[in-house]
């Protein structure tokens, strides 16, 4: 239903509320960077390159980096995982590049290449 889409989609914010905990412990500027990339792939993986994502609607180069490759790869495990609609390797490579306007285009061929490889 709409109400239970809405509240799966909420789970990026619940995510990233649980993480700021972890900036508390930082000691170090690395440390502080680590929780940071943590921070924007939680919060920023169901955005979609083309903008049709959630929550903030991001587009492009406004998505981070990390949150671009956990997108791709989160969407390929979904396809493949042992659920009622799961796809073969091939056919899932196929639906990615059927919707690659979601995803950064040069990503999503390093991606494909590396699962050819």
């Amino acid at each position: 239903t709409n109400r239970e889409y809405q509240i799966i989609q909420n789970h990026t914010q619940y995510g990233t509320y649980y993480l700021c905990n972890l900036f508390k412990y930082c000691k170090t500027d690395e440390d502080f960077d680590f929780a940071s990339v943590c921070q924007n792939i939680v919060l920023y993986h169901h955005e979609r390159n083309n903008g049709s994502g959630y929550l903030q609607n991001l587009k492009g180069d406004t998505i981070p980096l990390e949150a671009k490759i956990v997108a791709i790869v989160d969407s390929y495990d979904a396809l493949t995982y042992q659920r009622c609609y799961k796809l073969t390797k091939q056919e899932a490579i196929q639906r990615l590049l059927e919707e690659s306007s979601q995803y950064d285009e040069r990503l999503l061929k390093v991606f494909i290449r590396s699962l050819k490889e």
